[in-house]
């Protein structure tokens, strides 16, 4: 118990700024976290999920530049590297499959790619039970990297060994997401395979 106590204080004393919400990723797979949630009365929270592929490629590319090797180098090597340094916080499957059990009417999980569509607004007032974001209301996404990747996107055998490696977490986002999951997840195109088309945050 004391160890979860401090895994979670660790993480949000990562946080540089205080926000709403539980936002950093790791917590998630503190089980002391669900207990705490589970004895909030009413809780009502809305989980944004992404394609796990991009948000290891993402987290891939971060490490490299600040290792500052880039997309040079022996990409294979400094994957096999990145993935045993990184094991835990990489693979999220078991953790939001039990998120998904244990709080089947309290959290409503989205789509990040779908976050800006009209029907997952009304998903998030409907969940809520507020009255609907007016016509006009537009939440408007960015991507800080741009059209920028690392060097996994362009080596074809390395990206698809990865992907499979997720996929067990590509059917339990599926399987919670439904009829509301893009066609990008369903189809695992990831962003090395089709920019999204965000240019700046």
């Amino acid at each position: 118990f004391v160890k979860q106590v401090e895994l979670l204080v660790k993480h949000r004393a990562q946080m540089r700024s205080p926000k709403v919400g539980v936002y950093n990723p790791l917590m998630w797979k503190e089980e002391l976290l669900e207990h705490l949630l589970a004895n909030i009365p009413n809780l009502r929270v809305v989980v944004a999920v992404c394609d796990p592929m991009d948000r290891f490629e993402r987290k891939l590319d971060l490490e490299m530049a600040r290792m500052s090797t880039g997309g040079t180098g022996d990409i294979e090597n400094q994957l096999q590297q990145f993935v045993h340094d990184n094991l835990r916080s990489i693979y999220f499957a078991p953790a939001i499959r039990s998120w998904f059990l244990n709080f089947p009417s309290q959290i409503l999980f989205i789509e990040k790619d779908m976050q800006h569509a009209p029907e997952t607004l009304q998903r998030i007032t409907d969940f809520f039970g507020i009255r609907p974001f007016p016509q006009h209301v537009r939440f408007t996404r960015y991507n800080s990297r741009g059209g920028k990747h690392s060097g996994l996107c362009s080596d074809r055998r390395l990206l698809t060994t990865m992907k499979a490696s997720f996929e067990a977490e590509y059917q339990v986002l599926q399987e919670i997401l439904g009829n509301a999951a893009s066609e990008r997840l369903r189809t695992r195109r990831t962003r090395c395979e089709a920019p999204d088309g965000y240019d700046k945050e």
